[in-house]
């Protein structure tokens, strides 16, 4: 939104349709044609659980409170109402100290490629080429997400280069395809952390996701086609 001067909630009204489509290929993939069933909750307090998912995305979006701080108010207030299970979750917690080793090490990597200029050298190599602008609107965000494994280091580096062939209105796409290289980037860290926790490999994850992504991103690219 910054790097193209598009309001934010544009970009998001833009991308919606583009979350129907993974939301829709995701639940057919892993659910097969299975109907959700919903229920009436039998407590108040059953829906408690959505109060951290639904607290942060309301003070982010609405009361621009920082991510890492929205989040720490949404636990904290959410410890409050669950206090009697604190301990035992905080004992849990401290028991997979290895994903905390991981987090870190994660975000070293982080750190390096956002200060080392690798992003930038992949943009230049692409630019080289003398790629069509088109596949470089599609490859270069989908290199540089798999590569970074960050979404904002990907976005960061592909559209400066891409404004300069696109009109804003194509930012979209760079965001799209940035997102989809970061989801089947192996230094992802949700990938990483989950594959950690659950003890699965890596691959075996990224392997599950790879058929209904790149469906999500054909479709989406077609869609967003009609609606630019």
């Amino acid at each position: 939104s910054e790097l193209s001067g598009i309001h934010p909630g544009k970009v998001s009204l833009t991308l919606f349709p583009v979350f129907a489509i993974a939301f829709l290929l995701g639940w057919f993939f892993f659910n097969g044609k299975q109907l959700p069933r919903l229920s009436k909750p039998r407590s108040f307090f059953n829906l408690l659980p959505l109060i951290p998912v639904l607290g942060t995305g309301v003070l982010i979006l609405i009361f621009k409170v920082p991510g890492w701080f929205a989040l720490l108010l949404s636990t904290s207030g959410y410890a409050v109402f669950r206090r009697r299970y604190l301990l035992k979750t905080l004992k849990q917690v401290f028991n997979k100290w290895d994903v905390f080793l991981v987090l870190f090490l994660v975000y070293i990597y982080k750190v390096i490629v956002e200060h080392s200029g690798v992003g930038e050298g992949i943009a230049a190599e692409f630019v080289r080429w003398n790629l069509s602008p088109w596949i470089l609107l599609i490859f270069l965000p989908l290199v540089s997400g798999i590569s970074t494994g960050i979404t904002q280091a990907a976005v960061g580096i592909s559209l400066p280069v891409l404004m300069e062939v696109f009109s804003s209105k194509y930012a979209v796409y760079t965001y799209m395809f940035a997102v989809g290289g970061v989801i089947l980037s192996p230094v992802h860290l949700c990938v990483v952390l989950s594959a950690k926790f659950f003890e699965v490999e890596v691959f075996d994850i990224l392997k599950k996701v790879f058929l209904p992504l790149v469906l999500t991103l054909i479709l989406g690219a077609l869609v967003l086609g009609v609606i630019l």
